[in-house]
């Protein structure tokens, strides 16, 4: 026991009871901050489940410097770690390749501990009624002592972490976000220009109370299962959100725990298919007793997930799932996850073209489901700001000749260009953009969190 710990506040106080604020709807923080690399060391921004280098950081790919993508710029959710925490990241895992999914492991990890400590239980439907209420209106902190220290002093903690002010809304998701806009420079580094904050532009619903008597008897001890994978597309991510998880309980622990005990992490399944994610969970909640799972690493495992976990009882927390939740899904107010919906992208897009002074728009879009998708929302996001797009100009994203596109968005006649595509066809189509003098060197050019990120050297190198 830690006596500290024990004698702390009496859980009567005001934390159980604060109410969760209504979702509030279309909204967008206009301030804009300017930000730039401070620190000759390597940094990284966690930006929707993008490694994005700054420029102080070597392009990923050896060969002769392109320059072609010298401009190319977009806006991505995320802000830039702390470097304290990127060296303490690498001295838990030296083998890290990548910093995605760490803010959000981090963040994940801390508000689970909280909730905790401030419910004064382990039981998850309490913990997730804490969890909604530690992440709004109260006095801001940024970590788990500090959040601790606050309520002490009688205040209602609201832990803004390292994804942004999160603004739990009743329905779990985030309704603030921290944004970075991002461009190229002419030795193909990636660099951050400046940072935004924007808010959920779809309303939340008002989601299920969790019931704080559903699910397994509370023991006084609190376990985190992770089941993130550290293999396949997700490993990069899953490895570092881990480390982000061990640095927070290491810390948690070292100063007494949650709840007068040291909290107990439950590390499994290495393998990225649902089938080997959900059974790893069953056997964390069913033979190791986790109160919270940790998850989730994207919508497919996600949904495998939800229904298994939720019905359990037991609280399931994803850092980078963003799809939108099936329709007749119940969670039982049990699903709690910090990325922003897909819809963000657009929201953030038009913002950027706007706050720089765009209002008629050529749209560059790959004819996939996803980017049809994404192009309707833009065009909404844009017309709700009075901008516009004049120009669409379809592409097939497995072509490999884009001279007649790139023709027709120089005819276009816009004031900026946007390309909403993944990262190959983006190479291809910014080397044909350049060859009719309309490349992002001559003319304002965007991308989004999909194509505006490192591996986009690689694919451009290649060419």
């Amino acid at each position: 026991m830690c006596p500290d710990r024990q004698d702390r506040r009496p859980r009567a106080g005001p934390h159980r009871h604060r109410t969760v604020p209504a979702a509030l709807g279309i909204a967008l923080i206009t301030a804009i901050v300017a930000a730039g690399c401070s620190s000759a060391d390597e940094t990284a921004l966690e930006a929707g489940g993008v490694r994005i280098e700054t420029s102080n950081s070597p392009p990923t790919s050896p060969g002769p410097v392109s320059g072609l993508l010298d401009g190319f710029r977009g806006a991505v959710t995320g802000v830039a770690l702390p470097q304290d925490i990127i060296d303490e990241l690498k001295v838990i895992d030296p083998g890290l390749t990548s910093l995605d999914g760490a803010a959000a492991g981090y963040d994940l990890a801390t508000i689970a501990t909280l909730s905790a400590e401030l419910s004064r239980s382990d039981a998850p439907g309490r913990m997730a009624q804490e969890i909604r209420a530690v992440t709004t209106t109260g006095e801001k902190c940024t970590d788990f002592d500090s959040c601790i220290a606050a309520a002490d002093r009688g205040s209602d903690p609201d832990y803004d972490g390292l994804t942004g002010a999160i603004e739990l809304r009743a329905d779990g998701r985030p309704n603030d976000f921290g944004v970075t806009e991002v461009v190229f420079d002419a030795a193909d580094r990636l660099n951050d220009s400046r940072t935004l904050a924007a808010q959920a532009s779809e309303p939340g619903d008002n989601g299920t109370f969790p019931d704080p008597l559903f699910g397994p008897r509370p023991d006084g001890v609190l376990r985190i299962g992770v089941v993130l994978p550290a293999l396949g597309p997700d490993g990069a991510t899953g490895r570092a959100a881990l480390a982000a998880i061990r640095l927070v309980i290491g810390k948690v622990n070292s100063t007494g725990g949650a709840l007068g005990e040291p909290v107990e992490l439950i590390v499994d399944s290495e393998d990225p298919t649902p089938a080997a994610v959900l059974a790893a969970a069953k056997d964390d909640i069913e033979l190791k007793h986790a109160d919270v799972i940790i998850g989730g690493a994207n919508a497919e495992i996600s949904q495998a997930l939800i229904e298994p976990v939720t019905s359990a009882g037991v609280l399931l927390l994803s850092g980078t799932d963003g799809a939108r939740t099936p329709a007749g899904t119940n969670d039982r107010g049990l699903y709690i996850r910090l990325a922003p919906p897909d819809s963000i992208r657009s929201v953030i897009t038009a913002d950027e073209l706007t706050v720089d002074g765009y209002l008629r728009i050529c749209a560059l879009a790959a004819t996939t489901p996803a980017n049809n998708q994404l192009l309707l929302e833009l065009t909404a996001e844009l017309n709700k700001r009075g901008a516009a797009v004049v120009s669409i100009v379809s592409y097939d994203p497995t072509a490999t000749d884009y001279s007649t596109e790139a023709t027709a968005v120089f005819q276009a006649g816009a004031e900026a260009t946007v390309i909403l595509g993944d990262v190959d066809d983006t190479a291809r189509m910014i080397k044909a953009l350049h060859e009719t003098a309309r490349g992002p060197r001559d003319a304002p050019t965007y991308g989004t969190d999909l194509n505006v990120r490192t591996a986009l050297v690689d694919a451009i190198r290649q060419l």
